[in-house]
C-alpha cells in the first residue's frame, strides 16, 4: 500500500500496510527506515491502532529533524 490520507508512511517512496488486528507497518527506502506495531492483545475490529499510528508519527517526525 502506497501512504494515503488515513495512514501516511513517510515520503513518496513509502509502502506499508495498516493490517489485521491494529497491526502497522512501513518502510521507508529514502530515509532508510522500516516500522512495525503489533498490538498485544490483538484489536478486533481491523484498521491500525491509534497508538501504533501515534508511535510512527513520531518515528517520522524523529526522521524530518534529523534530516
Amino acid at each position: 500500500m502506497k501512504p494515503h490520507q488515513e495512514v501516511e508512511f513517510g515520503s513518496y517512496r513509502a509502502f506499508g500496510h495498516d493490517g489485521a488486528g491494529g497491526a502497522l507497518a512501513f518502510a521507508d527506502p529514502a530515509y532508510g527506515i522500516g516500522f512495525g506495531y503489533v498490538p498485544m492483545p490483538i484489536q478486533y475490529p481491523g484498521a491500525a491502532d491509534p497508538k501504533g499510528v501515534h508511535l510512527s508519527t513520531l518515528v517520522r517526525s524523529c526522521i524530518r529533524l534529523r534530516g
